[in-house]
Order: C-alpha cells, then structure tokens, then sequence
C-alpha cells in the first residue's frame, strides 16, 4: 500500500501542477490517472469526484479516443466497486476502440485489465465446453500472438516479401 500512498501523492501534485500552467490536456490525463490510483486504493467516493471533474474538463465535445481512455479508469472503477460484469464490458468495449484507432498501447493496458479482471472472477478462461479452442500453454502463446499480431500488423506482414535464402 506504501506504493500507492506515494503513486497518489504524486497523482496530487500532478494534478496541481496541470492546473498551474492551465494545460487542460495535463490536467486530464493528471485526473484519469489519479481516478485509476484511487479505484486500485479503494477510495471509490474520490475516484468517481476525479472522474466526474475529467468529464467536467473536457466538456461535451466527442472525442473517441480520450473517451475510450477514459472508459478503462471507469471500468477499473466499475471492478472495484464488484459489478465485474460491467467492467467487463467496458473493457471489451475499449479494446474494440482501441484496435478501431490503432492504439496499441491502450489495448495493451484494457487486456491486461481484462485479464485482471478474469483472474479476479475466477473465470476459465478456457471452459470445459468441448470447444476447438486452444488450452493452457496453447491458449497463452496464442493470446500473445495475437496480442502481438493486432490487425494493421497483419496486414503489413503480409505485404512483405518472403526473404530468399543464399544457400
């Protein structure tokens, strides 16, 4: 807990900082961080002030991407708080953004959630349902293969050309 005491302390003085120099995109991504900081402590009542003054900052302007960023700390919320249920769709919600905008980084971090959120349920993640898909070690290398190959990669190595041998 030590760890997030001092992630939160920084959070504030982030936050602070942000407002300060009147950045109002630091000023976001200081609030989204600190509401993500506050869900993980439990301190839920001052995780949903931060994420209802995020809103309040960026107004009612759509913007798919900060909103699909936006959506990951409200499903990190919404797992702490026990509805799993909605933090998992959300999730898989910001994971579709996130591969519609090519953003690799923020479908990185919902999958790891996602994860989080199926090892906390206690979920299999392959159920004895006599599917065809693959099981243990199998389903791990094909989840980081898949992981690794998003679609827009796909496409780029299928393009490329086979590289001949010299001998």
């Amino acid at each position: 807990m030590v760890a997030l005491d001092r992630a939160v302390a920084e959070a504030d003085k982030a936050v602070k900082r942000a407002e300060a120099a009147g950045d109002g995109t630091l000023q976001a991504l200081a609030l989204r961080a600190r509401a993500e900081i506050r869900a993980l402590r439990g301190e839920l009542d001052l995780a949903h002030h931060d994420l209802d003054a995020l809103g309040a900052l960026r107004g009612f302007v759509p913007n798919s991407i900060h909103d699909a960023e936006d959506l990951r700390v409200v499903a990190v919320l919404r797992a702490a708080e026990g509805d799993l249920a909605a933090a998992e769709r959300a999730l898989r919600e910001v994971i579709q953004r996130a591969e519609v905008h090519h953003l690799s980084q923020l479908h990185a971090e919902a999958t790891r959630d996602l994860s989080a959120l199926f090892a906390r349920a206690e979920v299999p993640i392959d159920p004895p349902s006599g599917s065809k898909r693959p099981c243990g070690t199998e389903s791990y290398i094909a989840l980081t293969h898949a992981t690794l190959l998003c679609r827009p990669m796909k496409a780029r190595l299928q393009k490329l050309q086979p590289i001949r041998s010299i001998a």
